[in-house]
């Protein structure tokens, strides 16, 4: 018995799985279903589902009892849902409306809630992106830094700058303004990495830094300015400050603290980065623990929950009945486990926000109390008459 990873090329995505599961994992290149039985699946697992050949094995699979899951390998973004001539405005296929698949492992918390409002509730299992795991490693928390070095801000295309002529034209004018702001402020230096069919049509020239890797790069740069794609994840999670940049006049499934949709945003935004605001820096931990859960645990709580609806369907099928699976099999990965706020971080120069600890709050009110009762005690011994000698005296005072 085998789980079947049905996927053209991306293993990756799926590899870090292997080593939590009972079965082995095998990877077929094509939506055939004699081929997938030849090999006695026991779960079959797919990066789409909204491909009439792939609908087709996962109404078999499911007619046998086989649980298939679709394992996201990004987060939603509009243009890519809504503004995509692949599929969008009523074409052939509408991916994710619904998810056709027993179960879909969401990479967050606020993708699940996106999915389920488009009637996939029930199949939503929040488990973060096995392929981040080792990100897991390199997580550093985001505080606000200063150094006096020059500042390096990495720049980044998506996979698909665009998905037609206006799109592209909208993200060559993005990155033409940033280039034409890096010209003009030396003090900056601008590290590009822009993919090959975006590069080739930009109007100024530029060195791409291709030799290192993402994460090098990401891990060598003060901030990072990038179109909507996963990689903001990435960024995130090393704790560097980042820029979401789209000229689209068009919602995003996928925020950030730091946003440019302008070019008069660009020198506020750059400067903004570099000198990171606390607030701002909360902030963007809370977008990213909202949009990527179980960073560093998610091969794992994918494994597991993998093997508990291949035990679901064994137990159904033992007993001749359909298999239902529980809407949440994991549900820690439900709770929103944002950072703690923490006044004396957001707002480090106000005194009256200073303590946060419980203990020195309460001394600190103690002692107030006790101030405040001896001021009550001094201003009663401090009758009518007394206050009529006071103004006596300095009315002498003064005739004097």
């Amino acid at each position: 018995m085998n789980i079947i990873a049905l996927t053209p090329d991306r293993d990756s995505y799926f590899k870090p799985l292997a080593k939590y599961l009972t079965y082995p994992l095998i990877f077929l290149r094509t939506p055939d279903w004699q081929q997938i039985k030849a090999h006695n699946p026991v779960t079959l697992l797919f990066l789409a589902d909204w491909t009439h050949h792939i609908q087709q094995v996962i109404e078999q699979a499911q007619e046998e009892g086989i649980p298939t899951i679709l394992i996201m390998d990004g987060f939603l973004e509009w243009k890519h849902q809504y503004l995509n001539p692949k599929w969008s405005q009523g074409n052939s296929v509408s991916i994710y409306q619904p998810v056709v698949a027993d179960k879909v492992f969401c990479p967050g918390i606020s993708t699940a809630r996106i999915l389920s409002a488009w009637g996939n509730e029930g199949k939503c299992e929040v488990t973060g992106m096995a392929r981040l795991d080792p990100y897991a490693n390199k997580r550093i928390e985001l505080i606000p830094k200063t150094s006096n070095k020059k500042k390096k801000i990495l720049i980044l295309s998506a996979n698909t700058p665009g998905y037609d002529k206006n799109q592209k034209d909208d993200c060559i004018k993005l990155f033409t303004d940033l280039h034409t702001f890096f010209e003009k402020n030396k003090s900056f230096q601008p590290i590009w990495r822009i993919r090959k069919n975006i590069g080739e049509v930009l109007p100024f020239t530029f060195i791409n830094s291709n030799e290192a890797s993402l994460a090098e790069l990401i891990q060598d740069a003060d901030a990072v300015i990038t179109q909507p794609s996963t990689v903001t994840y990435e960024s995130m999670i090393m704790g560097k400050p980042t820029a979401i940049a789209d000229y689209s006049n068009c919602p995003n499934f996928f925020d950030a603290a730091w946003r440019i949709t302008h070019s008069m945003q660009i020198e506020s935004t750059v400067n903004s980065l570099l000198n990171t605001d606390p607030v701002l820096c909360f902030h963007q931990e809370y977008l990213l623990h909202d949009a990527l859960s179980h960073i560093g645990d998610s091969a794992k709580i994918s494994a597991e929950i993998i093997m508990e609806m291949v035990q679901h369907a064994q137990q159904a099928k033992k007993q001749g009945q359909k298999v239902n699976y529980p809407a949440k099999i994991h549900t820690q990965g439900h709770q929103n486990l944002a950072p703690a706020f923490s006044p004396p971080q957001l707002y480090p120069f106000n005194p009256y926000l200073r303590y946060s600890h419980e203990d020195e709050l309460s001394r600190k009110l103690i002692l107030a109390q006790k101030r405040i009762r001896d001021l009550e005690e001094i201003l009663a011994d401090k009758n009518l008459s007394y206050w009529f000698g006071k103004l006596r005296k300095k009315a002498k005072k003064l005739v004097n």
